[in-house]
């Protein structure tokens, strides 16, 4: 359901070390510096968390770039290393220039196997590297810098990696209970069945994206979509009658030819892209 508050999501800051490696990077002029003296660059960057769709291939029928966004990396230092050992902090970085080097949520979905109802931690984050332009960041120890994003299945608010009944069942208690008495969604766990992945706190980031699951008829390409943690997020009564319609048509002969992102097009219409 449409929210009418996006709230910030928690930034978490990269770690460095005081270890030296010798890192190869790119010529390209927005990358590397020319100097003949150069040896390599390393980064210091802040983030924030993100949630994604696993069918989000990077592709808007809009116009607009899909996928991960650049976003999560809040701040981003550069600095040079030359071979005298001396190092210079570049005065300019082009936020433009941030990228994941073509990944996707759905390429980092499909690259590990998923069992239904038999989920884990590993089923759902994922550290996705770090570009500038061409050249992979790294810290100073020459780890690869990356951003965490949280990566599902539509409707699976119970963290199963599939969508079922539970998942409309659960959407409903979940409306029902921040519905009454002094219950928010800052002390009300969504994800509270055995059926997936536990939950340990209502402000756990697993359940930022179960809520986000759930939250099956907010616009998908909201520019702040991926970033919205469940505090901005309103899931009630259509979220859960939708879910259920979903899994209706998904278990239904009539629909083996269609496919799960068609299912939700006819069923959420031109609303599931804010149109």
């Amino acid at each position: 359901t449409t929210s009418t508050t996006s709230t910030s999501t928690e930034t978490t800051s990269t770690e460095t070390t005081s270890t030296d490696t010798t890192t190869s990077t790119s010529s390209t002029s927005t990358t590397s510096t020319t100097d003949a003296n150069y040896d390599h660059s390393y980064a210091v960057i802040e983030t924030q968390v993100g949630y994604y769709f696993s069918h989000d291939d990077g592709v808007r029928a809009n116009g607009q770039v899909g996928g991960f966004n650049k976003g999560q990396v809040v701040t981003l230092k550069i600095v040079d290393v030359y071979k005298d050992g001396s190092e210079v902090e570049r005065p300019e970085v082009n936020m433009d220039l941030i990228n994941f080097n073509n990944n996707t949520p759905e390429k980092a979905y499909n690259s590990r196997t998923h069992i239904n109802k038999q989920t884990t931690i590993t089923d759902f984050k994922y550290d996705i590297p770090v570009y500038y332009g061409d050249m992979p960041l790294v810290d100073k120890s020459g780890k690869a810098l990356t951003v965490t994003a949280y990566i599902g299945v539509k409707g699976d608010i119970t963290l199963s990696n599939m969508v079922d009944s539970n998942d409309a069942s659960v959407a409903l208690s979940y409306y029902t209970l921040i519905s009454t008495g002094s219950n928010t969604p800052a002390n009300t766990i969504c994800q509270i069945t055995e059926e997936g992945l536990q939950v340990s706190s209502a402000l756990d980031e697993l359940d930022n994206l179960a809520a986000f699951l759930g939250d099956v008829n907010t616009n998908e390409w909201d520019p702040d979509n991926w970033k919205t943690t469940k505090m901005g997020r309103k899931i009630d009564s259509n979220d859960a009658s939708q879910i259920l319609a979903f899994y209706s048509k998904r278990t239904s002969h009539v629909y083996d030819d269609v496919s799960s992102n068609d299912i939700w097009n006819e069923i959420l219409g031109d609303a599931r892209f804010g149109k």
